[in-house]
């Protein structure tokens, strides 16, 4: 049972990072717009 949940848990620590990844390129992507649009 433990290793289950210890198998779960580093699924769910995986999982988080790379849906911070994608978040982080969007924003990149977002400000990159943004000064050009100043610009």
């Amino acid at each position: 049972m433990m290793i289950a949940a210890f198998i779960s848990f580093l699924i769910a620590i995986f999982w988080v990072r790379i849906e911070l990844t994608k978040i982080n390129r969007g924003q990149n992507k977002y400000y990159e717009l943004n000064r050009k649009k100043k610009i």
